[in-house]
């Protein structure tokens, strides 16, 4: 289905943000964005497999101004942290313009690597589930943010 069908469908039922795989076609993108745009909403570049700063430049560009960084479950559950090639892809991306959402097995600790990225949003899903306390780890995700970020939440 094209994107800018979907984002119809989306944004019609009250979406405020759509995710697009980084794989499509930057006009399935492009036309994507256009309705996002038109809905008030945004498009979000879910970043999976290949990708390279050109096409983040070719979103940005178009109008696109968020995306997805993950770090994969088997990945983390092979012991891979958040690294400095990681890092470097995500601050690139941001010196682009992209705000980033942040996911793949994030907690409270690691947040302060990712002080000088341009973070939207932190995806915790599996730092949620897994607690014995979850609202005790959101705390600590809401203190971390705004120790970091200065408490500036929309």
């Amino acid at each position: 289905m094209p994107g800018e069908t979907l984002a119809q469908q989306a944004f019609g039922a009250g979406a405020n943000w759509m995710t697009i795989i980084c794989a499509a076609p930057l006009a399935t993108v492009e036309k994507g964005h256009t309705m996002a745009q038109r809905c008030g909403g945004e498009i979000q570049i879910e970043l999976f497999g290949n990708w390279t700063l050109d096409d983040a430049r070719d979103w940005h560009r178009i109008g696109v101004r968020q995306a997805i960084y993950h770090r994969g479950r088997d990945a983390q559950a092979s012991g891979q942290q958040w690294g400095e090639a990681d890092l470097a892809r995500m601050k690139a991306l941001s010196d682009i313009g992209l705000e980033l959402s942040i996911t793949g097995g994030i907690t409270p600790a690691d947040l302060p690597l990712f002080k000088d990225i341009r973070v939207k949003a932190f995806i915790a899903g599996r730092a949620l589930a897994g607690a014995a306390n979850p609202a005790q780890v959101a705390g600590d995700f809401h203190a971390q943010i705004d120790a970091i970020w200065g408490g500036a939440r929309a």
